[in-house]
């Protein structure tokens, strides 16, 4: 799959999940219809179900996208999920995404070429600014943060908001 796109890197999409089912497959109804697929999805599951066969067929329109879903209840958490993840994941760059969460259709594309454009990144972090989906409270809740007792000009997160909202 990778071989067929030139400069651009291969992509896994590292997602872990836990009794969240019905979230997840909205999920991984974006991540099958990206304009520019991901090369592997690596789904750890430590639910008390194994969902695997409802998983594996989300993906049976997208062959081109390899799928390793691994059900590991005794798994304890995010962080070591995520470690089982990328021990697993065979492509150039690791995109973890959350299993509640709806990618635009062009984001992994996007992804893509900006490690493509810049071979020497070791990592990048998404930030939504389009904002068009976003709750009203969510809304209150980012600027009240940023604005309120939180607020220190020393803080990456405190500049790099005052960046992005200075347009």
């Amino acid at each position: 799959n990778s071989a067929s796109r030139g400069a651009m890197p291969s992509i896994s999409i590292l997602m872990p999940t836990k009794d969240r089912i019905e979230l997840l497959l909205e999920t991984l109804d974006s991540v099958t219809e990206q304009e520019y697929p991901p090369d592997e999805v690596v789904i750890i599951d430590q639910s008390a179900e194994d969902c695997g066969d409802l998983i594996r067929a989300r993906f049976e329109t997208s062959p081109e996208i390899d799928l390793q879903y691994i059900w590991d209840p005794s798994i304890p958490g995010l962080v070591p999920a995520r470690i089982v993840g990328v021990e697993r994941a065979t492509s150039d760059v690791v995109f973890f995404i959350d299993d509640d969460i709806t990618l635009n259709l062009d984001c992994v594309g996007k992804l893509a070429q900006r490690y493509a454009d810049n071979p020497v990144l070791l990592g990048l972090c998404a930030v939504d600014i389009d904002g068009a989906d976003i709750p009203w409270w969510v809304v209150i809740a980012r600027k009240s943060y940023m604005l309120g007792p939180f607020n220190d000009d020393r803080s990456i997160t405190n500049k790099r908001y005052k960046t992005l909202t200075e347009t």
